[in-house]
């Protein structure tokens, strides 16, 4: 095994090693656009490379296995470290500043987030250095030297070329924001609409990993290292198959005195105790003292049959032991027993595929040796050519847990203390805990142990995850501090700092995944687990990250911030955030450096709105008051775009009764049989159990209704695909009376009876939420022309106070009523309906219908 773990680890370090640096140099240079800025990033890394390689000699650390993969490693990672500085230095760029001024900025930018994420790498690596496994504790001093190598050159060497070089602006991925920025803040925009499901569904699922993870198995194997097709592992079963077990099984028997051995009762019982053993399935044979001394026994009685058995007396088994050492070599009974014939060694040959099942045999066969040799054999009486790897994987199962909480705090508590930021190492928890738990659960779904080499993912991956984590955290919190606006940090962040996030994040995952080209199947397993964690640490910044800070800040509103812009000029695109609207003119903040610039007065612009789907085409003004402030003047075309819009509300609103018609490429229709009824209950009920304001588990059936349902009109809104997508009801007056009159406390309006109707149930797809809200629209217009057609002048209503707000602006005035009544508030804990009224707090009012119409295609 030795020799062929030898040839493979030359092979392996023949292959790395040439794939990673030709990896890295095609992914580095479409990155940053530039060979001259790539080459310095690769030499940059491979000069770490080489220091790391001169401390291993200088302290005598041998190359193993697992230290083989230390260069591809650090080759990843540490141009990952790299390209965030040169990332900064080219926005500096192109944003006008000249080498050594850009430099200085970069440096000054990213010296504190490089030097945690770095040392947090290295504060991983070093807990692995601290196992008390050789192979283990050897891998976690090289990386951490490396590391430490990065640091260093990215710091001060890098630096000083950037000075000192000619300008290159590059025109790689970093610094295009029109493939990636924009694609990120896209990404943050759709994260900010549901920031708190998010962060729930984030946190199902860590406990669901967490739960998986306590499956997870710690095994070692030395053939099992091996890829299954290899040279070794089919050596290996050959021999198992047509010779006997390649594990040796040893078991020590121990008498108190010279010449204790020769005791043929103790013999007989050391045979018994093979011939039990040899009944076990993984033993496939065994031999000692006592097996030569029977077969001695029948040679002396002239081969008899009979005879193959141990001599009555110990002086006759002294005599044919004498007689035997003298007739032959000396020295061949010495590794069956001592010199003074005090102590003897049982060896049994078994075939076991794992340190596991090793275990559970010497568990059986220590029970055998008590049944049978219960003054001769102790605590410690078998032994195995596989116990170091048993106890390495005990002692990994103690390592793991330890190393994970010890890495775990001091990385939380060493951010927290750079940045001075008890927020920061706050933020930093879930997004690397994740990436942990998750790949436990994956090497739980995937049958693939807890060994020597694995172990060493979850500590490594929180050190790397980190990383990408607190370079977006200090830009956040750059950007918060220069205007105050926590929404306006994050997206601004994701726009600059989240594109070598990304892109380095893949290209340490494409590094980490030329492992994969290894013989040895646990070091194919390191380097794909390796990668894919990194890649669930990508998914949690970008998704989970923006969700806890943007599930704590203040709402939009406060932030002055309504709309979510992507803005096109003639020659590049970039995200911007809409500050305030008036009418054909539009202020905007643009993100990132150099968007504002590009931009020039008079320059024709396009604004995407992201959120409303709208296209609108103008002009660029002037420039803002702020820098990054831009004020776009609408073109006549979207102006009148939005007096069309308005003059088609309008018509929408005061034109003729209709139960059913067609809007924005949406079909609007009353509910007239009873599969459409049913299927406005079941919409209803999926989009509340949707938003948690009912638990599905309470309703024995997918379908929401009561008792006001069966006299009501049902309203529908259908998608041009014919999907149901919204629903809301009016209920008539009855003997039924009003949901509104039960749950609400309020003098009853001056209103004849037959004229008051109630609009309620209102369930529009999450989908068809938000832009035009033409489904919105069309339901509104199909309750108000159902009351219409009634003559009901007023309508009950209770929903939230937002949206009140919106059908008010639409031209439905209203007048509150009063709060809930006390039974309701008593019985509310108990409803079905729980879930709304206390996620939604809504409010009671009565919309006067005779009044409406005069706000139709106003500011709405």
């Amino acid at each position: 095994m030795k020799t062929e773990i030898a040839h493979t680890m030359q092979r392996d370090l023949g292959v790395f090693l040439p794939a990673t640096v030709a990896l890295m140099a095609v992914l580095v240079y479409v990155s940053v656009g530039s060979v001259a800025m790539t080459l310095l990033i690769l030499a940059a890394v491979l000069v770490a490379v080489v220091w790391m390689t001169g401390f291993m000699g200088w302290i005598g650390q041998p190359i193993t296995a697992l230290s083989n993969t230390a260069p591809t490693f650090l080759l990843a990672i540490g141009c990952a470290y790299v390209m965030h500085l040169a990332a900064c230095y080219q926005r500096q760029v192109h944003a006008g500043a000249d080498a050594r001024a850009a430099t200085l900025a970069a440096l000054e930018r990213m010296r504190r987030p490089v030097v945690v994420a770095g040392l947090t790498t290295a504060i991983g690596a070093g807990f692995v250095a601290l196992s008390d496994l050789p192979l283990v504790r050897g891998f976690g001093i090289d990386l951490m030297a490396g590391v430490l190598s990065v640091i260093v050159l990215a710091c001060f060497a890098v630096p000083a070329v950037l000075s000192l070089s000619k300008v290159r602006r590059g025109s790689g991925i970093l610094t295009s924001e029109r493939r990636l920025g924009v694609l990120l803040f896209g990404i943050v925009e759709f994260v900010s609409r549901r920031p708190r499901a998010i962060l729930a569904a984030a946190l199902l699922l860590f406990v669901a990993a967490g739960i998986a993870s306590t499956r997870l198995v710690v095994d070692s194997s030395g053939p099992k290292a091996f890829a299954e097709d290899s040279r070794f592992r089919r050596s290996s079963e050959f021999y198992r198959s047509h010779l006997s077990g390649d594990v040796i099984e040893n078991v020590y028997v121990r008498t108190s005195g010279a010449g204790g051995i020769h005791d043929p009762d103790l013999l007989r019982r050391m045979l018994a105790f093979q011939r039990a053993a040899e009944a076990l399935p993984e033993i496939d044979k065994s031999f000692s003292i006592a097996s030569y001394v029977e077969l001695m026994n029948r040679a002396m009685h002239g081969e008899d049959p009979s005879e193959l058995r141990i001599p009555d007396s110990a002086e006759a088994v002294a005599q044919y032991l004498l007689l035997y050492s003298s007739a032959g070599e000396p020295d061949e009974f010495d590794d069956l027993l001592d010199f003074e014939h005090r102590h003897a060694r049982i060896v049994l040959t078994a075939t076991v595929g794992s340190s596991r099942e090793s275990a559970a045999l010497r568990a059986r066969l220590e029970a055998l040796a008590r049944e049978h040799l219960p003054g001769e054999s102790g605590r410690d009486a078998v032994l195995s050519t596989e116990i170091l790897l048993s106890e390495a994987a005990d002692e990994l199962a103690v390592e793991q847990v330890w190393s994970l909480a010890g890495a775990s705090l001091l990385i939380l508590l060493l951010s927290a203390f750079a940045f001075r930021s008890l927020w920061i190492g706050a933020h930093l928890f879930l997004p690397i805990a994740l990436p942990v738990a998750l790949n436990f659960a994956v090497m739980v779904i995937f049958a693939i142990t807890l060994r020597d080499v694995t172990s060493v993912i979850a500590v490594t991956t929180l050190g790397i995850a980190v990383d990408s984590t607190v370079h977006l955290l200090d830009t956040i919190r750059h950007h918060e501090a220069a205007h105050g606006l926590r929404r306006v940090a994050v997206f601004e962040a994701y726009v600059t700092t989240g594109r070598p996030v990304l892109v380095t994040s893949l290209i340490i995952a494409s590094g980490l995944a030329v492992l994969g080209l290894s013989d040895f199947q646990v070091i194919a397993n390191f380097g794909g687990l390796e990668a894919l964690s990194l890649l669930f640490a990508l998914a949690a910044d970008l998704f989970i990250l923006p969700a806890q800070l943007l599930a704590s800040a203040a709402p939009a509103r406060a932030d002055r911030v309504s709309e979510a812009l992507l803005l096109t000029t003639s020659e590049r695109a970039f995200p911007a955030l809409l500050v305030e609207s008036s009418g054909e003119l539009l202020r905007v903040r643009a993100l990132g450096e150099g968007g504002a610039e590009s931009a020039s007065p008079g320059e024709e612009i396009l604004v995407r709105g992201l959120r409303a789907g709208t296209r609108l085409a103008g002009r660029v003004s002037r420039r803002g008051p702020g820098e990054s402030e831009l004020e776009i003047t609408l073109e006549s075309d979207a102006r009148g775009e939005q007096r069309s819009a308005a003059d088609e509300l309008r018509r929408l609103f005061t034109g003729a009764i209709t139960k059913e018609f067609a809007l924005g490429g949406y079909r609007f229709c009353r509910a007239d049989s009873i599969e459409q009824r049913q299927a406005a209950y079941a919409l209803r009920f999926r989009v509340y159990a949707a938003h948690g304001y009912i638990d599905p588990a309470d309703f024995g059936s997918p379908s929401l209704r009561d008792s006001f349902d069966e006299s009501a009109i049902q309203c529908l809104a259908y998608d041009a695909g014919g999907a149901l997508v919204g629903t809301a009801r009016v209920v008539l007056p009855s003997e039924l009376g009003f949901q509104t009159e039960a749950f609400f406390e309020f003098e009853p309006p001056d209103v004849p009876r037959e004229r008051l109707g109630e609009i309620g149930k209102l369930a529009l797809s999450v989908e068809h939420r938000g832009g035009e809200r033409v489904a919105l629209l069309g339901l509104v217009k199909l309750l108000y022309d159902a009351l219409r057609e009634h003559d009901l002048g007023h309508a009950y209503a209770f929903m939230p106070r937002n949206l009140i707000e919106s059908l008010a602006r639409l031209g439905f005035p209203s007048s509150p009523l009063g709060p809930l009544s006390a039974a309701t508030e008593a019985a509310r804990r108990r409803s079905p309906m729980r879930g709304y009224f206390e996620r939604l707090d809504p409010q009671s009012v009565l919309f006067d219908l005779d009044q409406a119409g005069r706000g139709f295609g106003g500011k709405s």
